[in-house]
């Protein structure tokens, strides 16, 4: 496996910090775009989210 850049590395980071386990990735191919993304993973396009918007649940506004 190769090494995480620096911003992949600064959001596990972040994750890890507020108590979320995940396995952050990054993809030789192009993801720039949504059909790049679906491409590089090899899905239709219908299951690529591009940006997705997070709400801090008691104050209900996005972070």
């Amino acid at each position: 496996m190769t090494e995480l850049s620096r911003s992949a590395r600064t959001v596990a980071a972040a994750l890890a910090e507020h108590g979320i386990e995940t396995d952050v990735r990054e993809l030789p191919d192009s993801t720039r775009s949504a059909r790049d993304a679906a491409s590089a993973i090899g899905c239709e396009l219908a299951q690529i989210t591009k940006s997705l918007v997070f709400r801090q649940v008691p104050a209900d506004r996005p972070v």
